[in-house]
């Protein structure tokens, strides 16, 4: 499931239990409607299969006291109105997603575009090549955001780590 869909959808209710309901309590709600949902049970009805899957990912949230601890304090976040409800970006939708313009002019930089119209002259430093690196951050961290020091390794600079912003609301997969 989604982090977008998470926080918008009340698990709780899914399941039709309280949010102070113990977990003795989900279990027992989840396990009368795993029973009546089942797919064995509902024979091919794409609703209730639909139904099923909900209820099976709110108790796996609901039934790890962890997952279920940020689920609430990430749930009372987008409540409040502490968090965005459209994803992050430029659209309506949010998630502006990003491309790569290097090739818009021929591949070459703004300095190659400009020394091909006035003339050559000296060439200052040039940027190197784009770095990639994937790390893994908790589910509240994506949600909230963090400042992230991320290991690299870099011939030209000599850097070994870079420190970045991971905005709030980053998706899974998202480049930055």
């Amino acid at each position: 499931m989604a982090a977008k869909d998470l926080y918008e959808k009340d698990l709780y209710q899914v399941l039709g239990v309280k949010k102070s309901d113990d977990d003795a309590a989900i279990k027992k709600q989840y396990r009368k409607l795993a029973r009546e949902l089942h797919p064995d049970k509902t024979k091919g009805d794409k609703k209730l299969e639909e139904r099923f899957k909900e209820v099976s990912e709110a108790y796996e949230t609901l039934s790890d006291s962890k997952k279920r601890a940020e689920y609430n304090e990430m749930r009372d976040a987008f409540t409040s109105g502490r968090m965005p409800r459209g994803g992050m970006g430029g659209g309506p939708a949010g998630g502006f997603q990003g491309g790569d313009f290097s090739d818009l002019f021929g591949g070459g930089s703004q300095q190659d575009i400009f020394s091909s119209i006035f003339g050559g002259g000296q060439r200052g430093p040039r940027k190197g090549a784009d770095l990639q690196s994937e790390i893994t951050i908790s589910f509240r961290n994506a949600i909230f955001g963090i400042e992230a020091t991320i290991p690299v390794s870099s011939r030209g600079s000599g850097a070994s780590s870079v420190t970045t912003r991971i905005p709030a609301g980053i998706s899974d997969g998202a480049k930055i």
